[in-house]
């Protein structure tokens, strides 16, 4: 989903990377050789750290990841997350990633235990220098042979870095449900109401192309029923990835029959102990909204450009990028309970939006 995507990049930022460089699986070689770094952290799109990440010691290891032992196909680096020593790399010519064609490998000796199963060692070291051959590698099976031929440290993750982390995977409904999980652990607050709890006739008369807005589902699109024709681009922030997630499975998914929509979203989800709209669902039988917005949707999925992004839409840097007329939907963050804002912020936000050289229309 896009939503935990754009949650995993900003999930980074408490780690401290001095940079941070993205490419497909098969780049990975070419991206590390344009480093100027002497040491990488590579972690692939859907892994979670629950705690910081410390810096690397550079006298502890030369490549560190989930090392696997394939057998007859030699062992492999799993892609996930590993952490490489990149001037070392270098200097034994970059040895690729992405190799079947390597006619002999370094012989290894590993640990007779394992973390799991038969194929997870918990440590490595050169046998003999003596190579056999193995003609089908799997994913780092030759970084893994030239390293240990050079002498160079090579170890698995141990037991504490393995229980560091979480991935989630990219089937739908699991990495909802694994999202949802490692996202209430920073954030237990965060919820998602697939019904407003007040009443708000408010609705935007203004016909601007870009559409800001809080996360909130069916009312965030319900706001925009009178002028959704002139938008051609949405952008929701929110802080909490329920919320997130919700709106984006709503936009993406929602036909008909909204309660059953959301009875089979919770069941498949988990998703219910983030509900807090109601007590009953049976609530929503008589809730007119959804299908009043169905017109709404399908401008969307035809002609609009949406962006669901984890963040505080209160930040002025929100609202300083703006570069069309833009109407803005805040509801009711500045008094909502479970924001940490202080009393001179809106203030000050109202100030911000006065000096935009692009026209706004705002909802509270």
């Amino acid at each position: 989903m896009d939503c935990v995507r754009d949650y995993f990049y900003q999930s980074l930022m408490p780690h401290g990377f001095h940079s941070t460089s993205v490419c497909d699986k098969e780049q990975i070689d070419l991206t590390l050789r344009e480093l100027k770094t002497s040491h990488a952290v590579v972690i692939e799109e859907g892994m979670f750290f629950k705690n910081n990440l410390m810096p690397p010691k550079h006298t502890d290891y030369d490549l560190v990841g989930h090392i696997l032992d394939r057998k007859e196909k030699y062992y492999e680096l799993h892609r996930q997350h590993f952490i490489i020593n990149v001037e070392k790399w270098k200097e034994l010519r970059a040895p690729a990633f992405i190799t079947q064609e390597v006619g002999s490998v370094t012989e290894v000796k590993r640990s007779q235990d394992n973390f799991h199963d038969d194929y997870t060692p918990t440590w490595i070291e050169t046998k003999n220098v003596q190579n056999i051959k193995k003609t089908k590698l799997r994913h780092g099976g030759h970084v893994i042979s030239e390293f240990l031929k050079a002498g160079l440290r090579v170890r698995p993750f141990d037991k504490e870095e393995r229980s560091s982390k979480n991935f989630v995977y990219y089937d739908e409904s699991e990495q909802i449900s694994n999202a949802l999980s490692i996202a209430q652990l920073s954030r237990p607050n965060s919820f998602y109401y697939p019904k407003a709890t007040s009443y708000n006739e408010k609705i935007f008369w203004r016909c601007y192309p870009t559409y800001v807005s809080v996360a909130n589902g069916v009312e965030s699109l319900y706001k925009i029923k009178n002028v959704y024709p002139w938008i051609n681009e949405i952008i929701f922030y929110d802080v909490s990835l329920p919320a997130l997630i919700f709106t984006e499975l709503l936009i993406k998914k929602y036909t008909k029959d909204y309660k059953s929509f959301v009875q089979e979203y919770e069941k498949e989800t988990g998703a219910s102990q983030y509900n807090k709209s109601y007590d009953s669902i049976d609530c929503l039988d008589d809730y007119t909204n959804p299908e009043e917005i169905l017109p709404v949707l399908e401008h969307i999925r035809k002609n609009v450009k949406v962006q669901y992004c984890f963040g505080d839409i209160t930040r002025t840097s929100v609202i300083e990028e703006l570069q069309t007329d833009t109407l803005i939907n805040l509801s009711n963050v500045f008094q909502y309970k479970f924001n940490i804002l202080r009393a001179h912020e809106q203030e000050y936000w109202n100030r911000k939006i006065e000096e935009l050289s692009v026209k706004t229309e705002i909802l509270t």
